[in-house]
């Protein structure tokens, strides 16, 4: 009727129902977690080779304190490691589903982080065989590679097999390709958009009749997750969608007002030093703003706001509350336009610079600080290094002494910002005259582990989605009989029952308010026994309800109330708390170590432990073990 070809899923219809319905097939996935992507690369777990290496090509020469970590997340975005990428490869290659026949693996994408991610997965691959997997057996397909579209018809020919066998793609094949021989995908990067994870989980689930020979459909195919992209879905159900991406410009602008919230922090109000830079950071802001050309259709737009941050009335920036930050940072911050002829490579080191700025006023203690940031200073370091190549060049000449500076271990442990800035301002417009291509990768062949105690298969079941839920044990079952389905709907349209409101806002109910409970939900619809034989376990319906539904807004947000009022809090620390309650919210708890993970470690590498004091972060800890405390909600 609207032009789409016959059984096509489209946006209502889920996968859920497709897989039902033999539209598509389902898959089994399997997270395989190694201990550096699980954990990073901690310098004193290596061994006295290792450590050298890690010197060598990590440190580039400077003395290691010993408390050096490279973290997961830099795996595979600068950093690679050859024993990491030959174990993971290698359990895909023995596990993934295979060509008839049984004597080589079926066609495979792999997903990779960029595209020195791909080269190098290619490269690993040859070492391991050179003869099997050499004459485009593997090719990367990327926008940037050679005849990349004729290498993906290639790839999706269902008419005649033809090479390659193993795709390894950064992008360019996450959507838009239909390629119904492919039985394995290899998630080698991690994915936020829920949206675009399962459009890439699609590229595996087109049905392809006689895959195996007469009579042998292709039935199921295999999802190898190795960057825990099915655990950050089960914890974070929408995932995190793309946003209009932000300029470089918007985003210095926002770090510097960032920058001068946390030293109005009560501990900094003594720095003198901190104090005026405040000032002149403000002054800044607030020149911006008021320099904004009042012609420009997307100033006028903005026009009320911008003539009451940027007029007379320089003192507001002095007193920013929140609604001031958020509407300065989301309605101003993206009208401020780059200065004519300035270098985006400029902005970068802005960024850079800034962002270090921020985190040595948050992180008094100087092991501390050079350990938590030691990417970020060493990519500070790599740009001076690369710089000094360049002393030929007469303003890099000039300049020579404060661009060595950064390779002192002295300059970063002083407990200042001013000499920081003074860098900033001093290199920023130098940064244009480095090559490229020079930027910072590194290879290393340190010995990793799969952990195989947490290699974790779980068969697709079809649900309602993400709420049905991860408390309990995933089975296969027939989508037509689904008890849990059942149960799900029913306390939905039940919603308003008192027991459930109770339950939701946290409240103690009885042994008898739960029968009368039970009684209602199992009304023949569905049976309780045959439920739990669905389950695998008894039926706990208070966490049940709690999951499925999550918790009474207002209830969390008063388990926090006295904390709140008791400790001046900084803006950072007021966005993790808003973190922990909508994730408490939905979920109804949350693993304490969790709070040591993404997305709370976008506050501080360190987790809770970054963000708060010691006596904040075991108040803290007291309420969340309270969410997790179902025992006593039931009495009597």
């Amino acid at each position: 009727m609207f032009g789409l070809p016959d059984k096509h899923p489209t946006d209502a219809y889920t996968f859920d129902e497709a897989v039902a319905n033999d539209h598509l097939v389902p898959y089994k996935s399997i997270e395989v977690p190694t201990k550096f992507h699980t954990k990073g690369i901690a310098y004193k777990d290596l061994t006295p080779e290792e450590q050298a290496m890690f010197e060598e090509e990590i440190l580039e020469g400077n003395q290691p304190t010993g408390k050096e970590r490279v973290d997961k997340n830099a795996l595979n975005a600068w950093l690679f490691n050859k024993d990491t990428a030959i174990q993971t490869l290698q359990y895909v290659l023995e596990h993934g589903i295979r060509k008839r026949g049984g004597d080589e693996i079926g066609k495979t994408i792999i997903f990779a982080r960029n595209q020195k991610h791909a080269h190098f997965l290619k490269d690993t691959l040859l070492d391991m065989d050179k003869q099997q997997f050499g004459n485009n057996y593997v090719k990367v397909i990327t926008h940037s590679e050679p005849k990349a579209e004729e290498f993906i018809r290639r790839f999706c020919d269902e008419e005649v097999e033809r090479l390659p066998q193993i795709a390894i793609s950064v992008d360019m094949m996450d959507t838009g390709i239909d390629a119904p021989s492919v039985v394995n995908l290899v998630f080698y990067k991690p994915v936020k958009s829920y949206t675009k994870f399962w459009q890439m989980i699609g590229r595996g689930s087109r049905l392809r009749p006689d895959l195996f020979g007469p009579g042998e459909d292709k039935s199921k195919f295999l999802i190898f997750d190795l960057c825990g992209n099915f655990e950050f879905f089960d914890e974070n159900p929408e995932g995190i969608e793309a946003t209009v991406s932000k300029s470089l410009t918007e985003v210095v602008f926002n770090l510097k007002l960032q920058l001068a919230e946390t030293l109005k922090d009560d501990t900094l109000q003594e720095n003198e030093e901190f104090q005026q830079f405040r000032q002149r950071l403000l002054d800044e802001l607030h020149g911006q703003i008021a320099s904004l050309d009042h012609d420009r259709f997307d100033v006028r737009m903005q026009i009320e706001q911008v003539l009451n941050y940027g007029g007379e009335n320089r003192e507001l920036w002095n007193h920013l509350d929140n609604r001031d930050l958020h509407t300065i940072e989301e309605e101003l911050a993206p009208l401020v336009k780059p200065e004519k002829g300035e270098s985006d490579l400029a902005r970068f080191y802005d960024r850079l610079l800034y962002t270090l700025m921020i985190k040595r006023a948050q992180t008094p203690e100087t092991d501390r600080f050079i350990n938590d940031f030691i990417t970020a200073i060493s990519k500070v370091a790599a740009l001076s290094k690369n710089l000094l190549k360049k002393t030929s060049i007469p303003e890099i000449k000039l300049k020579e002494e404060l661009i060595k500076q950064p390779l002192n271990e002295d300059f970063w442990k002083a407990n200042r910002l001013v000499h920081l800035e003074k860098l900033r301002a001093g290199v920023r417009d130098l940064i244009k005259h480095i090559d490229r291509d020079e930027q910072r990768y590194v290879t290393t062949d340190f010995k990793d582990e799969i952990i195989r105690a947490k290699i974790a298969e779980k068969d697709f079941v079809a649900h309602s989605g993400s709420e049905a839920r991860d408390a309990y044990p995933k089975q296969t079952a027939s989508p037509f009989q689904n008890n849990i389905h059942r149960l799900e709907k029913i306390i939905r349209d039940h919603e308003d029952n008192i027991t459930i409101q109770r339950i939701r806002r946290g409240e103690k109910i009885t042994q008898e308010e739960l029968r009368s409970l039970e009684n209602v939900l199992f009304d023949g619809q569905v049976k309780k026994e045959e439920l739990e034989k669905e389950l695998g376990t008894n039926l706990n319906l208070v966490e049940f309800i709690i999951q499925l539904t999550g918790l009474n807004k207002q209830h969390v947000d008063a388990a926090f109330a006295n904390f709140i009022n008791e400790f001046q809090l900084s803006s950072v620390q007021i966005q993790f708390l808003e973190t922990l309650k909508q994730f408490l919210t939905r979920n109804g708890k949350i693993d304490l170590v969790k709070l040591f993970d993404p997305p709370f470690t976008k506050f501080h590498p360190q987790g809770l432990d970054g963000v708060f004091k010691e006596e904040q972060a075991g108040r803290l800890i007291e309420i969340v073990k309270g969410f997790g405390d179902r025992g006593g909600q039931v009495t009597g």
